[in-house]
Order: C-alpha cells, then structure tokens, then sequence
C-alpha cells in the first residue's frame, strides 16, 4: 500500500505540509504526492449519513414520517439504514402504488449510478430489504440499470 503526501497550498500563502487533506475550505487546493509524482485535485464535499436521509425525504415526500430528521439525527439509530429499511418496507406495503413504485426504481437507479460512499452504502441496505420478496423483485428487475441490478444480485447472495 503506497503512503500519499498532502500539500494544501492557500490562496496567497506558501504550501502547508500535512497527512491528511481537508475538504473543509473549499479554497484551498490539494496536491498529492504519489508514487507516480505529483498530482492536484479540487477537494468536493462527501455526503454524510444526513445528506443522504435529505436526499429520501426529498425524493419521497409523502413519506416523509418514514425518515429520520436530517438536521438532528439520533446517536442511537444507525441512519441512513434504518430510513432505508422502513422504506422498503413501505414499498412492499404498497406495491401496487404506480406512482411509488415507479419513484422507488427512479432513486434506486439515481444511487446505483452515484459514486457517493454512503449512496451505495444505503442502496445495499435498501435492495437487501426487498430481496425475500421474489415477486417483487421479478417486477422491479426490468425497470432497474446495470449497476442497480448488480447490487440487487449482490444482495440476493
């Protein structure tokens, strides 16, 4: 495993050596020193376990009792999992909603494609819920990308 070197130059100072670059100032820039040289990168914010119930609340308005309070989650519950959870729960629940279905294979699909850690962190809770209902996978099955099914696979085993 190669060991990186970070140096976080300010706008108007000299470089700053450290191990651990920061995404916290988004006017600093990030140059990374590997085995192959250096190389810069502009830091982007990561989502956090909020932004992702943010992200759910958003997408499924009308169950919005469903999830967690982004601006003040709970120590106690493990979120973004236990949001996705009653989710798919309320999903299978209500199967034949068109509406809900077709929103639930829409984010499914968003997340599958995000790159984001706690996207795919959440998609594999999600998908792992629905998985002991084989009706309901055969049916969301076709509506799903690549990437989707895959993890749908995954959880499947």
């Amino acid at each position: 495993m190669s060991r990186f070197n970070a140096v976080i130059a300010e706008v108007g100072t000299g470089p700053n050596f450290t191990d651990f670059p920061t995404n916290q100032d988004l006017n600093r820039k990030v140059i990374y020193s590997g085995p192959d040289g250096l190389y810069d990168a502009v830091p982007v914010p990561m989502m956090q376990p909020a932004d992702v119930v943010r992200y759910l609340r958003g997408h499924f308005p009308n169950l919005i009792h469903l999830f967690s309070d982004p601006e003040n989650l709970d120590p106690v519950v493990p979120e973004p999992y236990t949001s996705s959870a009653l989710l798919a729960e309320e999903v299978l629940r209500r199967r034949d909603d068109p509406s809900l279905f077709e929103s639930f294979y829409s984010v499914t699909n968003e997340m599958a494609l995000s790159r984001e850690y706690w996207m795919q962190e959440t998609l594999g809770d999600l998908v792992g819920g629905l998985v002991h209902d084989k009706a309901f996978v055969a049916r969301l099955r076709p509506h799903l990308n690549a990437q989707a099914n895959e993890e749908l696979e995954a959880a499947m085993g």
